[in-house]
C-alpha cells in the first residue's frame, strides 16, 4: 500500500514536469537553487557563523525558501513542500529562549531538506531533460561531513524498544512516547485546519471509489464539512464516494482504511465525549495516522517529532489525556542509583 501511494505521488510529479511550459528554465532553476542552498549551508557551518545572531539563520533560511518558491511557481509538488518548510522556519522565530546552536542546527536541517527536495525532483526532470550539476564534489562532501558532525555533537537522540525516544536537554533526560507524541502533533494540526480551513489537499492522480451503505452515507453527510476542511476532497453519487484529494500527511495508511474507520457504523460521534464534533474527528484521525509502535525512526525523524511536540499548545498530554513524556533531572537519577 505504501508503494502504491508513493507511486501515485511519483506519477503526479512526472505529469507536473511534462506540463511545465519552459522545461529548459526548470532545469536551470533547479541547478541554481541547489547551488544557492549549498552556499548558504556552507555559510551556516563555517567558523564565521559563530559571530551570527540566531535571527540571521532564520532570515537567510527564509530567503532561500522564498527564492525557490518564486522560481517554481508552476511546480505544485515543490511549492507544497517548500510551504511546509517555511512554516517550520517561521516557527523557529518564536523560539526566543532557544540557544543559538539549536537554531543554527535546525535552520541547517531545513536547508538540507530543501536540497533533498530539489535533488529528488531533479532526478525525475533528468529523465526527460539533462541537468548539469557543476558542483565541486569535495566541497559537497565537506559540507555533508560538517552537518553530520553537528548532528552528532549537539543532538543526542536514540530509541528504546522502537517505542520511546530518549533525548537530553541541559541537565535533564526526556523520555517520549513517540506514538502519543505524534497523535498530539497531528491532532493539533487537524483541529487547527478544521477551524480556519487552512489544510492543504494532495490531489490523487487516480480517484479512489468506495461503495457506501445507507448508514455510512448518513455518517459521511454528518461529518463531510469537517473532514473537507481537514484536506479530504470527495463527492458522493449513487451510493459511491469518489475521493480525489487527501491531506499531504497521509503516506502509509490506505485511504480506504481511513474512510472505513471514519464511517464505521458503530461510530456515534457523540460530542458529549469531546469538546466538539471537529475535536472528536481530529482525535480519531490523529490516532489512525500516528506513528505505529514498533516502527523505527531515523535520527532526523526523532528530532522532528520531539521538536514538533514541544511546539504544540499542550505537549504534555495526548488527545486521550495520556502522559506523553517524562523528564528526569540529575536528582531523580541520583535517587535511582
Amino acid at each position: 500500500n505504501t508503494e502504491m501511494i508513493s507511486s501515485k505521488g511519483h506519477l503526479e510529479t512526472i505529469r507536473e514536469i511534462l506540463d511545465t511550459h519552459d522545461k529548459v528554465s526548470l532545469s536551470k532553476n533547479l541547478e541554481s537553487s541547489i547551488a544557492s542552498c549549498f552556499e548558504t549551508l556552507e555559510d551556516f557551518i563555517s567558523p564565521l557563523s559563530d559571530t551570527y545572531d540566531k535571527k540571521l539563520f532564520i532570515k537567510n533560511t527564509k530567503m532561500i525558501i522564498n527564492s525557490a518558491m518564486d522560481l517554481f511557481q508552476e511546480n505544485e509538488t515543490i511549492i507544497t513542500k517548500l510551504d511546509e518548510l517555511y512554516w517550520i522556519t517561521d516557527d523557529l522565530d518564536g523560539k526566543n529562549s532557544e540557544k543559538k546552536i539549536k537554531i543554527q542546527i535546525e535552520a541547517s536541517s531545513v536547508i538540507c531538506d530543501v536540497i533533498e527536495l530539489l535533488f529528488q525532483y531533479s532526478e525525475d526532470v533528468n529523465l526527460f531533460f539533462p541537468i548539469n550539476f557543476n558542483f565541486d564534489h569535495d566541497f559537497l562532501n565537506n559540507v555533508s561531513e560538517k552537518v553530520k558532525d553537528l548532528d552528532t555533537i549537539f543532538k543526542n537522540f536514540f530509541q528504546v524498544f522502537n517505542k520511546y525516544i530518549i533525548t537530553t536537554t541541559g541537565s535533564s533526560v526526556i523520555l517520549v512516547d513517540k506514538n502519543l507524541a505524534h497523535q498530539r502533533i497531528l491532532y493539533e494540526q487537524f483541529l487547527k485546519s478544521s477551524v480556519d480551513n487552512s489544510s492543504k489537499s494532495q490531489k490523487l492522480i487516480f480517484p479512489i471509489e468506495i461503495d457506501l451503505t445507507k448508514k455510512q452515507e448518513i455518517i459521511l453527510d454528518e461529518i463531510k464539512d469537517i473532514i473537507t476542511s481537514m484536506g479530504f476532497k470527495f463527492f458522493v453519487k449513487k451510493g459511491v464516494v469518489s475521493i480525489n484529494g487527501v491531506p499531504p500527511i497521509i503516506s502509509d495508511i490506505p485511504i480506504e482504511e481511513i474512510f472505513e474507520d471514519l464511517l464505521n457504523a458503530n461510530n456515534s460521534y457523540n460530542i458529549k465525549e469531546s469538546f466538539s464534533l471537529s475535536d472528536l474527528i481530529a482525535k480519531k484521525i490523529s490516532k489512525l495516522l500516528s506513528i505505529k509502535i514498533g516502527k523505527p525512526l531515523k535520527i532526523k525523524e526523532q528530532q522532528a517529532t520531539v521538536n514538533q511536540l514541544f511546539s504544540c499548545k499542550e505537549p504534555k498530554l495526548s488527545p486521550s489525556n495520556k502522559q506523553i513524556f517524562v523528564t528526569l533531572d540529575k536528582k531523580d537519577l541520583d535517587k535511582i542509583f
